[in-house]
Formats: structure tokens, C-alpha cells, sequence
């Protein structure tokens, strides 16, 4: 576990076998740049049915990461999801009590209304309306998944602040196209900066 005393945990997505590498992964450099310490949180491919089955493992995986990296020099943590990992972090926050003090969402499958556990300080949601795969998430049966990708968070908790990818200098429509190189020049940076400084 890394020493430092900031630590950023990058939670990829489901049905992906490079552990996040091409989505999540991919703002490595620019909190690394901002003197941030780096942990892929790996949960190899995950279908469906495995999203049923094993999240809820995965989130005391996380939980248990964030309790470490907090031990390592009383260490500020902080957690970058995209999809599936969006909902992994609300289940380590709200069900295994996860020392995470800010979280930045990207492209949540995840209920627009849920909140994470009283641990974390703030929530930036990252969304696009034009994201067709949480749209379709909201249906799947008792499932924490929904279409906060797409509206942002709807509800009244100040921890949040929405912001719209789409309407944005370069557009983000789509549920992974942040990390298009010509997208990921723009967000990299803004995202990071943000999730660093709180400002």
C-alpha cells in the first residue's frame, strides 16, 4: 500500500478486461502530476450476472483498501469511479463505513437520489444526458444501478455538484468517451483539478 498522504483509489467499470486501464485509468497521470499516490482497484471482467453476485465483496475490498491507505500516515483519500465502480464506492461508503473523504463519480450506474455514507466530504457526478447505457440501467431489478450518468444527482444533499459533459467546451456524450484522447486533454485536467483542490 502506497505511503503517501494522498491517495486517490480509481474504481473501473464492469465488462472491461484491462482493469480500467482504457477508461479509469487513464487520469493516472494527472493526479500523479498533481503529487497524488495511485491505486487501481482490479476486480478482473465482470458481467452481469458477477455485478449481481460480487459487488458487494468488492465493495469490502475497497473499503478495506481506503481503511489502509487512511492508516498510512492518516492519509487523505479520495476515490475516482467510472460506471459500475460508482456503485461499488456508494456500497463501501454506506455498507462497510469506507474512510473516503471526497468521491468524483463518472458516468454513475447508480440511482440518481442515493448518497454515500457520512464519511465523505464531497461528491462531484460527472454526467452525460446523452448516456444511453444508465438510462437502461434504472430497470434492472433490485439493483442499486441507475441513471445518475445521465441526470446527475437529483435530490438534496450539499456534498453534490453536478456537472454536464455535454455542455461542455469539448462534449462528452457517451458512457466512456472521456477517455478518448481528443476528450481526455480536456477532462483529464479539469476533473483532477477539481477532485485535488475541492475548488
Amino acid at each position: 500500500m502506497a505511503s503517501s498522504k494522498r491517495i486517490a483509489l480509481l474504481v473501473h467499470g464492469f465488462n472491461v478486461r484491462d482493469h480500467g486501464e482504457g477508461t479509469i485509468g487513464r487520469f493516472r497521470p494527472f493526479l500523479i502530476s498533481r503529487g497524488w499516490d495511485t491505486i487501481m482497484f482490479k476486480m478482473g471482467w465482470m458481467g452481469f450476472l458477477r455485478v449481481y453476485l460480487h459487488n458487494k465483496k468488492h465493495a469490502r475490498r475497497l473499503a478495506a483498501a481506503a481503511s489502509n491507505a487512511k492508516k498510512a500516515g492518516n492519509a487523505t483519500v479520495i476515490a475516482v469511479g467510472h460506471s459500475n465502480g460508482c456503485a461499488i464506492i456508494h456500497m463501501a461508503t454506506t455498507q462497510f463505513n469506507a474512510p473516503i473523504d471526497r468521491i468524483c463519480y463518472i458516468n454513475p450506474a447508480l440511482e440518481k437520489d442515493k448518497v454515500p455514507g457520512g464519511l465523505v466530504g464531497q461528491i462531484d457526478v460527472w454526467y452525460s444526458p446523452s448516456d444511453r447505457s444508465v438510462k437502461l440501467a434504472k430497470y434492472l431489478p433490485r439493483h442499486l444501478w441507475g441513471e445518475m450518468g445521465s441526470t446527475g444527482y437529483v435530490g438534496d444533499d450539499l456534498r453534490f455538484t453536478n456537472f454536464n459533459k455535454e455542455d461542455m467546451v469539448v462534449s462528452s456524450r457517451e458512457h466512456s468517451d472521456f477517455a478518448a484522447a481528443e476528450k481526455l486533454s480536456f477532462f483529464g485536467p479539469l476533473i483532477a483539478n477539481r477532485l485535488v483542490t475541492g475548488l
